[in-house]
């Protein structure tokens, strides 16, 4: 039960990466990342419960003797996954709520170091699962709190800063490791390693292959391709290797319970990280990569000879470049950047419209915010009436976000919210027009407008 629930733990670091790399659809990206994150909370309070039956609670949640294991599983299991998922997401609404007053990249940055340890912290000493806890606060605090309460600048360096402390963190991990690790037991237990490995294996692709189907009965579906996608990116890494060495060094059994844990995390990322790249080609889900790769590459030559030319001009100005030479250069950059506004305008697909049209929405959203807060500031609207604006700029980056998730459901959202403002705008120019007109017309006889109301 011990090796059982410490395994339980995903880590799809490799796999995620490799997604960003090849381009992988973002909804993809999305299923993967949050399996791994409700997985790993799962996992934490589950191995808090086994260690509890076996005596070896360091938090106060040890098995008392006259309760029955169900009793104490169901309890445990309740206080502390939905208690830490309520105090995680209280504490990351109070965040958000925070957030919204400061505009401090480093105040906000050093907001979200408190958020992840206080969360902790706090469920920990109302006898809740810290980790779900931290893990409901950052989905509270990064899908609203960094929409509603954070300039696009603050995100970027809240962004690098936690993506540099994951790193670290994961360095540290690995270091533990090398000092725990004993490499000949990797050796004499190799069977019962590589038999561990196959069992997990085999219980994931179980797991996946009947429980996506029930899953797509209440959400849109899943394509069969990802979900062999889910069954071999179940990667095992630092969350396993962590909970096993909390293990006092007395616990019998421990050094066979780490050789295994680390043997089989070891095994997954080579085996299965290595081979998800020839997985995902196998499977289809590199088919726009190359078209995406064509494109990209278009478009850098098209930025680069525009800068060139720039600097031609710049030189050609200073007297540094003659003429018969800027122009025999300037012919044969024209040329290249002909060429690729051809080679991208071949190369831009409909997914790739839609994903440069949602990002010029975004930041013009951005923009957009900017200017409300610049305007409240000076004092120029009403903070009733800036922070209603807001929302509402708000309430489009979230739909945005969520339809990001699938390009069908993306392409209709830009439509519909680019419909909605252009059909806004032709009937405020119609009814200003029809205004105008009824102006005009009451006042053919030279009768003023008597006391009409300021719009």
């Amino acid at each position: 039960w011990l090796f059982a629930v410490v395994i339980a733990a995903t880590d799809p670091v490799s796999v995620l990466a490799l997604f960003r790399q090849f381009g992988v659809t973002k909804r993809l990206y999305l299923v993967v990342e949050g399996e791994s994150l409700l997985n790993d909370g799962v996992a934490v309070v589950l191995f808090v419960i086994v260690t509890g039956v076996y005596g070896l609670s360091t938090t106060g949640h040890a098995m008392p003797h006259e309760a029955s294991l169900l009793a104490y599983g169901l309890e445990t299991f309740m206080r502390m996954g939905v208690g830490g998922a309520l105090v995680g997401a209280a504490l990351g609404g109070a965040f958000t709520v925070l957030t919204r007053q400061i505009d401090d990249h480093l105040i906000e940055t050093t907001l979200t170091t408190l958020l992840a340890y206080g969360s902790f912290l706090v469920a920990e000493q109302l006898h809740c699962s810290g980790v779900l806890s931290t893990v409901f606060a950052g989905i509270v605090a990064g899908s609203y709190g960094a929409r509603w309460g954070m300039s696009a600048s603050t995100r970027n360096a809240v962004e690098d800063f936690w993506e540099f402390a994951a790193f670290l963190a994961n360095s540290f991990i690995f270091l533990l490791v090398g000092l725990e690790l004993e490499p000949w037991r990797l050796w004499q237990d190799g069977l019962a390693i590589v038999v561990s490995f196959l069992a997990i294996a085999l219980a994931r692709a179980v797991a996946v292959y009947t429980g996506v189907p029930l899953a797509n009965r209440f959400s849109t579906p899943l394509p069969a391709a990802w979900t062999h996608v889910l069954v071999w990116g179940g990667l095992r890494g630092s969350l396993s290797m962590v909970l096993i060495l909390t293990l006092p060094p007395s616990f019998p059994g421990r050094t066979l319970l780490v050789t295994l844990v680390f043997g089989v995390v070891g095994l997954s990322l080579f085996v299965q990280g290595l081979t998800m790249g020839p997985l995902l080609g196998r499977l289809g889900l590199l088919a726009g990569k190359h078209r995406h790769d064509a494109y990209e590459r278009a478009r850098a030559t098209s930025i680069m000879v525009r800068r060139a030319l720039q600097e031609l001009e710049a030189l050609e100005g200073d007297g540094l470049v003659a003429e018969p030479v800027a122009q025999r250069l300037r012919a044969w950059y024209a040329a290249r950047g002909h060429r690729a506004e051809g080679d991208a305008k071949s190369a831009l697909g409909t997914a790739q419209i839609s994903e440069q049209l949602a990002e010029a929405v975004r930041r013009l959203a951005e923009a957009e915010r900017r200017g409300v807060r610049e305007a409240e500031h000076a004092e120029i609207v009403d903070v009733e009436v800036a922070e209603h604006l807001d929302r509402e700029i708000v309430l489009r980056l979230v739909e945005l976000d969520e339809a990001a998730q699938d390009p069908q459901r993306l392409t209709a959202t830009l439509d519909r919210l680019l419909g909605e403002v252009t059909t806004g705008d032709t009937g405020d120019a119609g009814n200003a027009g029809n205004a105008s007109d009824t102006s005009d017309t009451g006042n053919a006889g030279g009768e003023p407008a008597a006391h009409e109301p300021r719009s």
